[in-house]
C-alpha cells in the first residue's frame, strides 16, 4: 500500500468516525426530548388531578 492510498483510508476512517459521532450527538439529543417530554406529560397529568 502506497502513501497515497493510507492517506485515503485515513481520511475514510476519520470521516466515518466523525459520521459516528453526530449519528451518537443526534440519539443522545433525542433521548434527551423524548425525557422532557416525558416529564412535561407527568407534570401536566399531576397538575390535572391536583385541580380535579
Amino acid at each position: 500500500m502506497n502513501s497515497f492510498e493510507m492517506e485515503q483510508l485515513a481520511k475514510f476512517d476519520h470521516q466515518k468516525l466523525l459520521r459516528q459521532g453526530e449519528e451518537e450527538r443526534l440519539a443522545r439529543k433525542a433521548i434527551e426530548i423524548e425525557a422532557r417530554g416525558r416529564g412535561q406529560w407527568a407534570k401536566s397529568l399531576l397538575l390535572f388531578f391536583l385541580q380535579g
